[in-house]
């Protein structure tokens, strides 16, 4: 069972019929004393509140202010307002100023093919990864890494100068832009994947996190949540540049 089918059960199921799914995302269940009943009806409360806000997404992913250079004019065409694994990223030279950007260029990285996502009754894991600067970086321009070997130090390089490069392009001649990705703000989007795309696990150790494969277009992207005071600029922003996406603040989603 996928933990969007999990959702599903959580939702309508009635609350006897639920002990194993909860075995299975590792609740505490005390033989006694312990409300099953409550603890499953306060589940089945947020991912109600979670699907209130959340335009039908099915999947949320954890980013910084950064990302949203993929809306910008300037981006290629053929990648403009898509979420990409890093390994797409790079083939396609594009300017990331979010994510570790270290182990994720790695050879076998999960995230070279994937784009990491949580589903609903997770989605805590995606606004985590984004107001946490420990995880998802407080640095635009990755600084150099302290690995020396072979094509690690030749895609972290690239990355660096492609990143500092877009900074040098935008400069004066958009300083909105330019205010978005340093400002480093953080970003959750809300994924809808289309039908028959592929979505694996990272690993038995990670249960929460998932991949979708080659990640999401424009069109999978359901709606974006950013800090209340960013939510007039970013949807002023993604409108000059062509996108009429729904933009939320943060604190519309549930704790």
């Amino acid at each position: 069972m996928t933990e969007k089918q999990e959702g599903e059960a959580l939702q309508h199921a009635p609350v006897r019929s639920l002990a194993p799914l909860l075995k299975r995302r590792n609740l505490k269940i005390a033989p006694l004393g312990l409300d099953v009943g409550a603890e499953i009806r306060k589940k089945q409360e947020k991912l109600a509140n979670v699907r209130a806000v959340s335009e039908e997404s099915d999947y949320f992913h954890g980013s910084r202010s950064g990302s949203l250079v993929s809306f910008h004019r300037s981006t290629e065409e053929a990648i403009r307002g898509c979420l990409l694994p890093m390994g797409v990223l790079l083939e396609h030279n594009a300017a990331v100023f979010t994510g570790e950007r270290g182990n994720s260029l790695e050879d076998k990285a999960f995230n070279k093919k994937y784009l990491s996502v949580v589903a609903e009754l997770n989605i805590d894991g995606a606004v985590d990864y984004a107001t946490n600067t420990a995880l998802a970086s407080n640095d635009i321009i990755k600084p150099p890494d302290l690995r020396t070997f072979g094509s690690f130090v030749d895609k972290s390089t690239r990355l660096r100068k492609t990143a500092e490069c877009k900074l040098d392009e935008l400069g004066q001649a958009d300083q909105e832009a330019t205010r978005l990705i340093t400002s480093n703000f953080p970003v959750v989007y809300g994924l809808k994947p289309k039908s028959g795309k592929n979505i694996e696990g990272v690993s038995l150790s990670i249960g929460d996190e998932v991949g979708i494969e080659g990640g999401c277009t424009s069109d999978e992207i359901k709606i974006i949540f950013v800090p209340d005071e960013e939510v007039p600029s970013v949807k002023k922003y993604l409108e000059q540049c062509g996108f009429w996406l729904p933009v939320k603040a943060l604190s519309a989603l549930p704790k």
